[in-house]
């Protein structure tokens, strides 16, 4: 399970590239497509969640880490479902997210590829199939 020092950091990567420095506070939203329920094993949804809740509460409430940002959690559980996870990210990217977290599940091609497609980044905590190879990510 990935530690609550690494998703900050992470966290902090992601939104550094996306957020000009000005005196007005930014809001970004990253989206987190957890397993919660549904019959999918070793779940780690609701660990994850505690650590992305942690981590986003810790950068809001800090004035030195990310200072005018605020971060926003947009979560939808999928089940550990390839279309429910692949309908929640769609929506979440029409609603303008910055990063995606998950989804949960033994493959996330689907949706690795609708976020390449948008330039989004999507860190998968839990995968074990994913057949991208770096020439996919050439420009």
């Amino acid at each position: 399970m990935p530690s609550f020092r690494a998703l900050i950091i992470v966290v902090i990567a992601i939104c550094t590239v996306n957020v000009r420095c000005h005196q007005k506070t930014t809001k970004i939203v990253v989206g987190f497509l957890p397993a919660i329920k549904g019959d999918l094993k070793e779940r780690q949804g609701l660990a994850i969640s505690g650590a992305m809740t942690y981590a986003l509460d810790q950068i809001n409430n800090s004035t030195s880490i990310l200072p005018n940002v605020e971060l926003e959690l947009r979560y939808h559980d999928t089940r550990g479902d390839i279309v429910t996870s692949t309908r929640a990210l769609t929506d979440m990217l029409c609603d303008g997210v910055s990063a995606i977290f998950g989804p949960e599940g033994t493959s996330c091609y689907v949706e690795a590829m609708v976020t390449q497609s948008k330039n989004i980044p999507m860190l998968a905590y839990v995968n074990d199939f994913f057949p991208l190879n770096s020439n996919d990510f050439d420009d």
